[in-house]
């Protein structure tokens, strides 16, 4: 199908999808357009008009008539005392259910997508991530690297402690015969220590919830959108969960280093007024941080 047609095409279908599939679709197109033009095979002209028609449309689904996402569902705030009661139920079981453990030891600090660990690496100061949604545009670039030190000022052993995370999770996706079986069973395992804890259910992606909760208490717009993967400082004042669940009073989060948040794009879509609650809500935030304890 010719571009122009399939442009048309997708021009055309108002109120058949949600904004966030509108805009992956466009931005999938619009590299499909940059690739044609650096071929050759259409001209500057051709480019700038085939853009200036793709942005003319489609509306979005209005989003009261979206049924409701399986990421909406799943819970975002949990109080610390929660997830210290889940943790102390996951050690005192198997070595699947300690494994289950150490993902959210990990993960509560450092906020990863947990697919993102199956390609991680540290050399104990900075976690390499290869980011998950890099594709169409969606982040800022293929890794982000994630400096250690603010959560090892508080845990000296968290460094050791994420290595044997890493070498362990490799070897139990190995067992399990391949990595979606493994992330199906760790978080199975969370589901029934919720359970047995008297504890409304939680899932793997709670724990990025919370760390990015957390690192709305303590980082700049441009650090939340770099600890998260994302391309501009949207992330910041409108997805996951909200600040006022963040951990800080307990917990310390990693921070992005200087060259991966320098790559953060300030967000069109943010309003000002946003931003600015933002900064004053960051300004009401203890500068004294009480260490979690061991």
């Amino acid at each position: 199908m010719p571009i122009m047609d399939l442009i048309r095409w997708f021009t055309g279908q108002d109120r058949r999808w949600a904004p966030s599939t509108v805009r992956q679709y466009r931005a999938a197109l619009t590299c499909m357009i940059e690739a044609a033009a650096a071929a050759r095979r259409i001209s500057a002209e051709g480019q700038e008009t085939l853009i200036a028609h793709l942005k003319s449309g489609p509306a979005p689904r209005d989003r009261h008539e979206e049924p409701r996402r399986t990421s909406a569902k799943k819970r975002k705030s949990v109080p610390i005392k929660e997830w210290g009661r889940l943790i102390g139920a996951l050690i005192n079981g198997d070595e699947r259910d300690k494994l289950a453990a150490s993902f959210i030891s990990c993960n509560l600090p450092l906020g990863l997508r947990p697919v993102e660990y199956q390609d991680a690496c540290s050399d104990g100061r900075t976690l390499k991530v290869i980011n998950a949604k890099a594709t169409n545009g969606r982040s800022f670039g293929m890794t982000r690297d994630i400096d250690l030190a603010p959560v090892t000022d508080q845990n000296p052993s968290f460094p050791a402690f994420l290595l044997r995370f890493l070498q362990r999770l490799r070897e139990a996706a190995a067992e399990a015969g391949g990595w979606a079986r493994l992330w199906s069973r760790i978080a199975a395992r969370i589901a029934r220590a919720c359970k047995r804890c008297a504890i409304r259910r939680v899932s793997l992606y709670s724990t990025r919830h919370a760390a990015l909760a957390t690192a709305k208490q303590l980082l700049s717009m441009e650090e939340v959108a770099a600890l998260a993967g994302h391309k501009t400082t949207r992330t910041a004042t409108v997805h996951y969960a909200k600040r006022r669940s963040g951990l800080s009073a307990r917990l310390r989060c990693g921070a992005p280093t200087p060259e991966t948040t320098s790559q953060v794009k300030p967000s069109r879509k943010a309003e000002r007024q946003t931003n600015i609650e933002y900064h004053e809500a960051a300004a009401r935030t203890p500068s004294s941080i009480r260490a979690f304890p061991a």
